[in-house]
C-alpha cells in the first residue's frame, strides 16, 4: 500500500483565544484502498486547532491496519505447506484427487490480528464442480456450499479445509479457488489454482483376469485383498489342476517353481496380485518432461557402468554375478570416467547414491579422483566398513565371523590382510583395505537393511557353500566371498570351485618345494616375529 503524508500550512483559527498559535499538522492520503484506517479523534481526517498551549491531539491516535488474506495448498508437493508454495500457487497449483481418503489440506488465514468486523469468502472462481471442500480430513460429514462465507468476529473460520477431487480436469490448473476478505469498505483476496487427477490402485478381486468397473467398485469401498501362495507348478496357458487355490492337495504341490521369482506361463498370473494402473489421464495432465521430484526441482541422472561380469541364470535364483572380485576391478576402472561425468553436470549442489558394489566405484571416484559431491548415499554398500574407518577392523580371531574357522588360533599378524603391516618402508604397506576410502566420511550417508540376507553372518562359523540357499540363494554371501578367500586348494571340492585363488585363508594343498618354500605349523607361526 502507498501512503502519502502532506504538510498542511499552519494558521490561526478566527476567534481563538489571545495568544493562541497554530500548528503545522500532517494530512494523510491514502494512495491505495488497501488499508484500514481507525481514527475515531480524527487526526487526520479532519482539521485540528487549539488555543494557547493546549494540543487538541495529544494522546490520542490514529492506527492504520495493512490487511492480508492468504490461501495457500501443498504446490511444490513436498508433503507440507509453507512459504517456498506462495510462489508457485497459481503457475504450479496444488493437486486434488479423486477419492474418499485422498483429501489435500488447503490453509486459509487472515489479518489483521483482532478484526472483529467484515466477511472472509471461499468461492471457486472456475470450475467449482470438479472438487469438493471439506471441513475435516475426511468425508465423513457434510462438504461446504460454495461460495462459502464466514462472518468475521463471529463465525469460527477453520485454519484449513480439505480438497477432494470430483471430476477430473481437462487442462492443467483449470480449477481456481478463492479467498476474499471485505471489511471496513476494503475488499483483499488470494487465489490459488488447482489441478484434479484421478488415482486409484484397483487389484482383480474377482481373480477373472480382467479388472472391470465391479472390481474398481470394491477398491473404492476400501474391500481387502488377499494374494494366493505360489505353492504349486504352473508353467503352461492352464493350470496342471482345476482350481489354483492355496494348500489344495497337489501332487506336485511340493515341486514348486515360485522361488525363480517370475511368471512362468499363464497360468501363473492366477498366484500373482494384478493391479490396474491407467496414468493415461494424469500424464496427459502433467506429462513427466514437466515434472520433478516432490519438494525439489533437482535433475535425476542415472548411471549404469559393468559390474556385470560372470553373471548368469542359476536355477531358483534367476541371474546373478558370483564373482564379486572381477567385478570390483570393474568399479576402480569405472571411477575416474564418473567423476568427470558428474563434475560436468551443471549445479553447484550435488548428491550422489550408489547400491551394492556401485559404491566402490563412487568411494574410488571421491578418494581417488577428486569426486565433489554435497552427499553421498551408501545403500547397502558391498565395502568392506574398515575401508572407511580402520576402527572397524576386528583382529580377533576367536569372535570375528569374518576369520575362517580354520585360522581362528593363528595371529592377527600371520593373516594376509595384516601383511601390509610389515613393510613400513615402501609402497606393500599401501596393500590394504584399512582407511582406503577415508576422505568419503565426510559426506557419507551409510543405509543398510539388518535383515539382508546377503549380509547375514552365519552364526556357526564358517558356512558350507550351499549353506542357507534354501532359505534364499544370496544368503551370507558377504560372509561367503570373504572366507573363500585363498580356499582353492580345499580338499572340498565344492569350495575350491566356489573359492578364489587370491591371498585370504587358504594353504598349500600340496607338498611343497622346501627350496623355495618354507612352512610353519600353527605355533612356529605365531611365534615369528615382524622381522621374520
Amino acid at each position: 500500500a502507498a501512503l502519502q503524508l502532506t504538510k498542511r500550512p499552519g494558521r490561526k483559527p478566527s476567534g481563538a483565544a489571545s495568544g493562541g498559535f497554530c500548528k503545522s499538522l500532517w494530512e494523510l492520503s491514502i494512495q491505495s484502498p488497501q488499508i484500514f484506517v481507525l481514527d475515531p479523534d480524527h487526526i487526520v481526517t479532519k482539521e485540528i486547532y487549539w488555543p494557547n498551549s493546549t494540543f487538541k491531539a495529544a494522546g490520542k491516535s490514529a492506527t492504520l491496519y495493512v490487511p492480508k488474506v492468504d490461501l495457500d495448498a501443498d504446490s511444490d508437493y513436498d508433503g507440507g505447506i509453507d512459504e517456498e508454495d506462495d510462489s508457485l500457487e497459481e503457475s504450479v497449483g496444488g493437486l486434488a484427487v479423486i477419492g474418499a481418503e485422498s483429501l489435500a489440506p488447503l490453509n486459509l488465514s487472515f489479518g489483521p490480528e483482532g478484526l472483529t468486523s467484515g466477511t472472509l469468502t471461499l468461492s471457486a472462481a472456475a470450475c467449482g464442480g470438479k472438487i469438493a471442500v471439506w471441513p475435516e480430513n475426511n468425508t465423513n460429514g457434510t462438504p461446504f456450499t460454495l461460495p462459502k462465507i464466514w462472518t468475521v468476529g463471529t463465525d469460527t473460520i477453520p485454519p484449513t479445509v480439505y480438497l477432494q477431487g470430483v471430476e477430473t480436469s481437462a487442462v492443467p490448473r483449470d480449477v481456481a479457488l478463492e479467498l476474499r476478505l471485505a471489511s471496513g469498505g476494503v475488499t483483499c483476496c488470494d487465489t490459488v489454482r488447482v489441478t484434479v487427477v484421478r488415482m486409484a490402485l484397483v487389484p482383480d478381486y474377482d481373480r477373472d483376469g480382467i479388472i472391470d468397473g465391479a472390481d474398481r467398485l470394491r477398491a473404492a469401498t476400501n474391500e481387502v485383498f488377499r494374494f494366493w501362495i505360489n505353492d504349486d507348478n504352473d508353467n503352461g496357458a492352464f493350470a496342471e489342476h482345476e482350481e489354483n487355490v492355496p494348500d489344495t492337495d497337489q501332487p506336485d504341490q511340493f515341486e514348486c517353481n515360485c522361488l525363480d521369482h517370475i511368471v512362468n506361463g499363464r497360468s501363473d498370473l492366477l498366484d500373482f496380485m494384478i493391479v490396474w494402473l491407467n496414468l493415461g489421464g494424469t500424464l496427459s495432465l502433467l506429462p513427466p518432461e514437466d515434472g520433478y521430484q516432490s519438494g525439489m526441482n533437482a535433475r535425476f541422472t542415472a548411471v549404469t557402468w559393468y559390474g556385470n561380469e560372470s553373471q548368469h541364470w542359476i536355477t531358483g535364483a534367476g541371474y546373478r554375478s558370483p564373482n564379486y572380485y572381477t567385478n570390483v576391478c570393474h568399479a576402480f576402472e569405472t571411477a575416474q570416467g564418473l567423476s568427470a561425468a558428474v563434475a560436468s553436470l551443471p549445479g553447484e549442489v550435488k548428491v550422489i547414491a550408489a547400491h551394492s558394489l556401485g559404491n566402490m566405484a563412487v568411494s574410488s571416484a571421491i578418494q581417488d579422483h577428486g569426486l565433489q559431491v554435497t552427499k553421498y548415499f551408501m545403500l547397502n554398500a558391498a565395502v568392506a566398513a574398515e575401508c572407511y574407518d580402520a576402527s572397524l577392523f576386528n583382529t580377533s580371531g576367536a569372535s570375528n565371523p569374518m576369520v575362517h574357522d580354520d585360522w581362528r588360533d593363528y595371529h592377527s599378524k600371520t593373516w594376509s590382510a595384516c601383511w601390509h603391516a610389515l613393510f613400513d618402508a615402501d609402497a606393500r604397506a599401501t596393500l590394504t583395505w584399512t582407511n582406503r576410502f577415508h576422505a568419503v566420511l565426510p559426506v557419507a550417508y551409510n543405509y543398510y537393511s539388518s535383515g539382508d540376507q546377503v549380509f547375514e553372518l552365519n552364526a556357526d562359523g564358517t558356512p558350507w557353500p550351499a549353506e542357507g540357499i534354501l532359505a534364499d540363494v544370496g544368503r551370507y554371501s558377504w560372509q561367503k566371498q570373504e572366507l573363500f578367500k585363498g580356499r582353492t586348494a580345499s580338499s572340498d571340492l565344492i569350495t575350491s570351485s566356489y573359492a578364489s585363488d587370491c591371498a585370504g585363508w587358504g594353504f598349500l594343498g600340496y607338498k611343497a618345494d622346501l627350496t623355495w618354500w618354507r612352512t610353519y605349523c600353527q605355533d612356529a607361526a605365531n611365534a615369528l616375529t615382524s622381522d621374520q
